[in-house]
Formats: structure tokens, sequence, C-alpha cells
């Protein structure tokens, strides 16, 4: 045996590595939640914060009467900590689900103080909810508006910067109470002039007739800074937040929502903030929302998703929301007998043995054919309580008409007979 073979070398193998999961960024803390807070309400102008990520949590709102009605829907908005930063609220409505009247939402925004209680209006909307899909037949230009967004804090401030300037002072000389109805022209005139510069207006645009895709897409009009696309991706509906999958089915790939800054060159704009589905969370690019110079747009930012999200969850494409009709009752209510009949009263080989127990071949009385007549044609025709109840009332008042006739009749008879009688004696 030749010593000098070399021995075999034992068998590598190579296992591949697992891919990680991609690491989320942390939440935010309450101290970044309270810097958001200042800068929205306009009493901080600088901050160091880049982009703050927040925790989504959505409940529908049915009040037991998820068969009938269009469903309401409370998105919050969390920070680390649990506490509340955003409210959204769109209302239960008492239409019923898929009718015209349920395609109007009243959507509420409200900004919460992270470390004292009590919330600040941020928007109130009235909120357009596609549940049959848009339609360019009532729009202009093939545009569906969906909402008009006008932070609370903008027309706050505008009369906070009224209420100092010459004007007023002037009309707190004879009007220190401000019930005049030159003060409240004052403030209407200071918040008119805030909503031309602040109220933003969120359509649709549909996908024209030459286009090659079929969708439209988002669009944020905004008086001041121009038009702001939101880009919106897969499915977007938040009621698929928390489940499982319907009837058991495995659920689609959640979408995200994204509003973009107004392009400097083309190709080339930056997120202000972006709803993702798939992780439940929402992110705020602060450091490009500071930079606008408005502290208000950090609301109109947070309003705008919101609104998209809920207008997508109603979305037939999205799957929309799925109405359950509760099942009959086991009982009914009022247990009708279906009466037996024979195919044939003079068959003889007729097999309806009931039938022959009552008789019915015999020839009966006048008086029973006639009431059984009344009874098969009453049960025939099942008419309502009321209907019946009248024919009853007819036949009882043709009857009284005809017994007082036929008393008129005999009675002038009567007297007939009497006046002969008479003036044959004479």
């Amino acid at each position: 045996m030749n010593s000098s073979q070399p021995l075999p070398q034992p068998l590598t193998i190579q296992v591949p590595e697992r891919q990680s999961a991609a690491v989320l960024p942390p939440i935010a803390a309450p101290h970044e939640s309270l810097d958001i807070w200042n800068l929205a309400n306009g009493d901080a102008s600088e901050s160091s914060l880049k982009r703050v990520h927040f925790d989504i949590k959505c409940r529908s709102v049915q009040n037991g009467q998820r068969s009938i009605n269009r469903p309401g829907l409370e998105v919050d908005v969390v920070d680390s900590a649990g506490t509340k930063l955003y409210m959204t609220r769109l209302a239960q409505s008492s239409a019923m689900h898929g009718s015209s009247e349920s395609a109007m939402g009243d959507l509420n925004v409200q900004r919460c103080h992270p470390e004292e209680q009590g919330t600040f209006p941020v928007a109130q909307m009235d909120s357009k909810l596609p549940i049959e899909g848009f339609s360019s037949s009532d729009n202009d230009n093939d545009v569906s508006r969906i909402t008009s967004i006008f932070p609370q804090v903008a027309a706050l401030k505008a009369i906070k910067s009224v209420a100092d300037s010459l004007q007023a002072r002037t009309i707190a000389q004879f009007d220190p109470s401000a019930t005049s109805p030159q003060a409240a022209q004052l403030a209407f005139d200071a918040v008119q002039s805030a909503k031309e510069a602040e109220e933003a207006t969120l359509v649709y645009r549909m996908a024209s007739q030459g286009s090659s895709t079929s969708l439209g897409r988002y669009e944020l009009q905004h008086p001041s800074l121009g038009p702001l696309h939101v880009s919106v991706s897969n499915r977007n509906n938040l009621f698929d937040l928390g489940s499982t999958g319907y009837r058991g089915q495995s659920p689609a790939k959640r979408g995200r929502i994204a509003l973009y800054s107004p392009a400097v060159r083309p190709d080339h704009s930056i997120e202000l903030a972006t709803l993702d589905l798939e992780s439940e969370r929402l992110e705020l690019n602060m450091e490009a929302l500071v930079n606008f110079g408005s502290g208000f747009m950090i609301d109109t930012a947070v309003c705008t998703i919101m609104a998209v999200a809920i207008a997508e969850s109603f979305r037939p494409e999205n799957g929309g929301y799925h109405t359950y009709f509760a099942a009959p009752p086991s009982t009914p209510r009022l247990q009708q007998k279906k009466v037996q009949r024979c195919p044939s009263v003079r068959s003889t080989t007729s097999r309806c043995s009931s039938t022959k127990r009552r008789g019915l071949f015999r020839r009966p009385s006048k008086e029973k054919t006639t009431t059984y007549t009344e009874e098969k044609d009453s049960d025939s025709l099942k008419l309502p309580t009321v209907t019946k109840g009248l024919l009853r009332l007819l036949g009882f008042s043709f009857e009284a008409i005809v017994w007082v006739l036929s008393l008129g009749v005999k009675v002038l008879v009567k007297l007939l007979s009497c006046m002969t009688g008479e003036k044959s004696k004479s």
C-alpha cells in the first residue's frame, strides 16, 4: 500500500444564508411627537427632526348594523409610548351602504397633545367615497373632487394676527367685547384670506381615453404651492388591517400611499408623507415639510394621506367594504298552513284522502257550498287584512241597502193594498 497517496477531502456543503427581514426604523419617541405638535401649531420654526415614523391603528365603526349601513372608520397615529398624535374619524352613515347618500362622508381629523389631555381640531371635511368608483358624468375635464382641506390652525393664526392690527384697536374703543358687526367682518375677512392661501383641494384625475392604463391619479391642488402628486400602489384598504383574509382567502399585498413635493425639475420630487399599509406605518419627512416655510403643511399632508386612504378603502377595485346580510330567521313570524288541494274533484284516481274524508264527493247543501266557495276564494286570493275588511264592509253595506229597499217595497205594497181595499169598500 502506497503511503504517499493523499487522503480524500471531506465534502463541504454551503448553506445559503437566510435573508433576514427588513429592519424597520424605530417609532417616534414622545419628545419627537411634542416637537411635531409645536411645529404644526407654529410655536417653533426649526427642528432637527428628519424622517419620523408612527404606528397606525385602525378600527371600523359599525354600531351593530354592519349588514345595512355604510360603516365608519377610526384611524390613530400613535408613537412609541402609545400616545395618539393624530386621530381621524369617518362617521358612520345612516344611509344604506351602496346608496348615493352613503357616498359622502363626514371626515374629522384632530391632533392630540402628547403630554396634556386635549385635542386640537385640524380639519373638518366632507369627503367623497367612491363606493361605485369615480365617474366623469358630472365632473369637469374628467376631474372628480374628493374634499377640501383647510387647516384650522391657519384660521386661528389669521384671527390672532388681525387682533393686534390698527383696525382691531380702533374697533375695540367702542366695542371692547368684539361683538359688533365690524369685529365679525374683520375676523371673517382674515379667515377668508387664510383660506385663499392655505385651503387645498384633493381631486382625482381619471385616465384619458387614449391612455394605456385605466387608472387615474390623485392630486392635491394647493393655492400657494401648486399641484402636489399623490402616488397610490397596490391594494389600499384600511379594512384589511388586522385581518387574515376574507372568508379564508389569503390577504392581498397591501399598498402604499405617498404625497410628493412640487418637482423642482422633472423626475425630481421628495416624499413628504407616506402611508405603508404593509408595515402599518406613517412616515413624515419633517425636514422637507419644515423647509416649505409654513407649519400648516404638516397638518395638510396628514389630512391628504388619510383622505386618500379612506377613499381607496371604499373603491370596488380594492375590494371595497364587504356587505354582509343577516340570515333569515329559522322560525317564520306567521306560519301559514298550505292548503292541500286535489288536481280534479271529479278524478276517480285522486289520492287525496283528506278530501275524501271531508266528503267533498258528496253533493253538499246549498249553504255549505256557499260557505266552502267563500273560504276557498279567500284562501286562494290571500288578500291583506285591510283589504279583506274593506270587502266585508262593502258586502255588509250592500246587504243593508238590499234589506232597506226590500223593506221599503214591502211597506209600499202594504200601503197600496190598504188604499185599494178602502176604495173597494167605498
